[in-house]
């Protein structure tokens, strides 16, 4: 007869499991150790916590423990391996994703899921044969997954001429894709970037990763693909960054005369002071008077977003009841506040005490900070 011991353990247990199918990453986060602590060895729990870590952007180092901790456990374990090549592609050591992933397939080279993940681990290394080859290998084993269609897509938009998808039958491919997993938020985020990127048509790309945020409201990837569409269409936000986009059309028009004509470079040398001054001037103003307001108007934005998908909770939900409108100006109008406090600080004589105090703080702040700064990427390279 199994123990009261046994009985609470094997409960956490299906609890856990119960998260983990739920994707409830953050109460994972929370129940893991308590397990952990009775069974230090459970391979299940730490490739799990390990993901749940890489989900909600917990700390790296605490992914890359559980990971390697797995892996110890159970070291012919094609999960071990994936949640390995998981944390290496976070931390942006792609070959390192690749050997591991590899290594999983080597246990388990009938697994559709390995193969999906190693030919997106080669298109973003470049490697696009060897990505074909994947999905070629995927679609073998799961015909009719729309995760496999989509990297499919995105790989053949890279194709050779002969083979390479042009825009519309990259829109055309994925849409049927959806048709598959008609929820499936990748899919309408490539969609999206099609629309974007291809064919600049920033409209219809709002509205796919719109619908892509409204499955997935969490997502950075589609947050920043939302953003991006709405800067080029939303008259607010071209306003607010016309000074530093024509900062930017100017330089890059400069550069692309002189790489086709070195002889301006003389004709252009005198007017060079002039046109740093007026770069200098238009980035001027747009980081003291516009830059602000742009990202103000970018995150309320984007917080619409996570309300109408219930993603905005606790004192905040009561903030993000009022209008959008009040809540720009009302935001907008602590930062003058903000600027005069600090404008106080530095010149008023009746702040010199709290004047004194606050640059001495800071300096210890920041040489706290440095160390601290210093021993966290020792520990990214370890």
């Amino acid at each position: 007869m199994a123990s009261e011991h046994d009985v609470i353990q094997d409960r956490l247990i299906r609890m856990f499991q119960h998260l983990a199918e739920s994707e409830q990453w953050d109460r994972l986060l929370e129940l893991g150790p308590q397990i952990l602590a009775q069974d230090p060895e459970n391979f299940y729990v730490h490739a799990t916590l390990a993901q749940a870590a890489l989900q909600t952007d917990d700390d790296l180092n605490r992914a890359r423990l559980h990971a390697k901790a797995a892996l110890a456990s159970e070291p012919e374990e094609p999960f071990a391996h994936l949640v390995t090549a998981r944390v290496h592609r976070k931390a942006n050591r792609m070959l390192d994703a690749k050997r591991s992933l590899l290594d999983a397939l080597k246990f388990d080279p009938e697994d559709s899921g390995l193969w999906h993940e190693f030919g997106w681990n080669c298109y973003e290394r470049g490697d696009y044969i060897t990505a074909r080859e994947a999905v070629k290998q995927a679609r073998s084993l799961a015909p009719n997954d729309a995760s496999i269609e989509n990297l499919a897509t995105v790989v053949a938009s890279v194709a050779p001429d002969q083979d390479r998808l042009d825009a519309f039958d990259q829109i055309e491919a994925l849409e049927e894709t959806l048709r598959l997993d008609p929820e499936n938020e990748s899919v309408m985020h490539n969609i999206g970037q099609v629309y974007l990127q291809e064919l600049d048509d920033a409209k219809n790309a709002e509205e796919w990763f719109r619908r892509a945020a409204a499955i997935d409201p969490t997502s950075r990837m589609i947050q920043k693909g939302l953003i991006a569409a709405i800067r080029r269409r939303d008259p607010v936000l071209r306003v607010l960054n016309f000074p530093k986009h024509l900062g930017l059309r100017v330089f890059r028009t400069g550069q692309r005369w002189i790489a086709k004509k070195m002889w301006l470079i003389l004709v252009l040398l005198p007017l060079l002071p002039f046109v740093a001054a007026l770069l200098m001037v238009a980035a001027t103003f747009w980081a003291v008077f516009l830059a602000a307001p742009a990202k103000l108007y970018e995150w309320l934005t984007i917080t619409e977003v996570l309300k109408k998908a219930g993603g905005v909770t606790g004192y905040r939900r009561g903030i993000h009841r009022l209008p959008f409108w009040v809540r720009f100006f009302g935001f907008l109008a602590i930062f003058p506040l903000f600027l005069w406090a600090v404008w106080w600080f530095c010149t008023a004589p009746e702040a010199k005490v709290y004047h004194d105090a606050l640059i001495g703080g800071s300096m210890i702040l920041g040489f706290a900070i440095g160390i601290w700064w210093s021993a966290k990427r020792q520990n990214k390279r370890d």
